[in-house]
């Protein structure tokens, strides 16, 4: 702080890392949670902004007068496959590709919607999209143009099984409303209860 006046650098450095934190560790729950297993671990990639993470994508918007962002959930089609016939108790041909897209289409949602639950913690309101499941190399039709106040992360989300990868592009519209962003008192790397992804 220079003058009496906030260092708008330094500030959207913290509060980009607050809110990078905040959805690693949300997608993370969301996925332990879901399957039912704690040894899923948050990773670095080393190939970042590359053009294709994934085989398919899932893609979901989050927006409000202080925040845009997209999330985008990149994996690999027998992957996502694998873990959707184990959720549902089913052999892996029974899984079809809808029952599939559904999978990773309510993950999406529920990362999102967590997310979405933090912010509104910190009277942070904003609306999220339906999910959308497409095809990896679409990412070429949902590639944002990076803004100067735009802020990026990439992750993955790691275990015996394989790996997806989750990006972010966000847009912080007003510094002000994240000046004191945190998470709820019982956010943690460990998910605490029982709700995950359910086919009706």
């Amino acid at each position: 702080m220079a003058n009496g006046n906030i260092n708008v650098d330094s500030s959207l450095a913290n509060i980009s890392w607050e809110l990078q934190k905040i959805l690693r560790i949300k997608s993370l729950q969301t996925l332990k949670i879901t399957l039912g297993l704690d040894a899923i671990k948050i990773g670095e990639i080393n190939n970042k902004d590359d053009f294709l993470y994934g085989q398919m994508m899932g893609y979901i918007l989050i927006h409000g007068r202080a925040i845009k962002a997209s999330l985008k959930i990149h994996y690999a089609q027998n992957l996502a496959q694998s873990i959707t016939a184990e959720k549902l108790g089913l052999p892996l041909n029974a899984i079809d590709q809808e029952t599939t897209d559904d999978f990773m289409r309510e993950y999406c949602n529920l990362t999102a919607g967590y997310f979405a639950d933090t912010l509104a913690h910190n009277n942070i309101n904003v609306d999220i999209s339906i999910p959308l499941i497409t095809d990896g190399f679409d990412e070429v039709w949902f590639s944002d143009k990076v803004k100067p106040l735009a802020q990026k992360d990439y992750w993955s989300l790691a275990w015996e099984q394989g790996a997806i990868i989750c990006t972010i592009i966000f847009q912080i519209k007003d510094l002000d409303s994240f000046g004191n962003i945190k998470m709820q008192d019982d956010d943690s790397n460990s998910p605490k209860t029982n709700e995950g992804i359910t086919f009706l």
